[in-house]
């Protein structure tokens, strides 16, 4: 076998101008599943461009008609129907619950906090305040017992002031159920600004048991 001079390597084919040249052919050969499948990736990128725009731009159409609804009642109602999948459709949901607390119609606040507590999915301020929102409301519809894994939830994983909040309705409930000694130890770990409270009702204990 005779050795390869530098001329014949020089002269040898290139493998990426080859490769290249390979390419281009199997295109001539095959413009119109290459113009196809083109237009596929160029349509796609348009659909996730544009899916991304109609997004932005329904955030805040929906959030402009949260701030113009104001006190109306029925727009708001509208707007979390409608603008359910926004950040100002989850927010509707958060002011029809006070809104329905606020009127004494429980049994609206309950359905709309858990809506709202459902669609929000991220355990903020938000979450935690309409969970405690959500339990007032089934205690003052006379559902003292349902109340209770709410609370517990919101003691063993919401911030400090809503911790101490939930503790201080833990004790009420247990001492309105004749759970005298459970109550005292619900009251008995509440600090903060429910602390002054939760003393009142220890007080209140103290008498009643001096009195038997």
């Amino acid at each position: 076998m005779e050795k390869e001079t530098r001329k014949d390597l020089v002269k040898g084919p290139d493998e990426f101008v080859s490769g290249v040249g390979k390419t281009v052919q199997f295109v001539k050969g095959h413009k119109k599943a290459v113009l196809l499948a083109s237009l596929g990736i160029l349509i796609i990128v348009i659909g996730v461009s544009g899916f991304s725009y109609w997004r932005v731009s329904r955030e805040e159409t929906a959030m402009i008609q949260y701030f113009n609804a104001s006190g109306d009642v029925k727009a708001i109602e509208k707007l979390a129907t409608s603008y359910s999948d926004t950040k100002a459709g989850k927010f509707a949901l958060l002011r029809l619950t006070e809104e329905a607390y606020s009127k004494n119609e429980y049994e609206k606040a309950i359905k709309y906090a858990e809506e709202f507590i459902t669609a929000w999915q991220s355990k903020d301020i938000f979450y935690w305040e309409t969970m405690m929102t959500l339990t007032r409301a089934h205690m003052d519809n006379g559902n003292l017992e349902g109340s209770l894994p709410l609370l517990e939830e919101c003691i063993s994983s919401a911030p400090e002031g809503i911790k101490n909040e939930a503790l201080f309705y833990k004790g009420v409930i247990l001492k309105e159920s004749g759970k005298t000694k459970e109550a005292l130890e619900a009251f008995n770990k509440v600090s903060g600004t429910y602390e002054y409270l939760a003393r009142v009702y220890i007080g209140d204990i103290a008498l009643a048991s001096e009195g038997k």
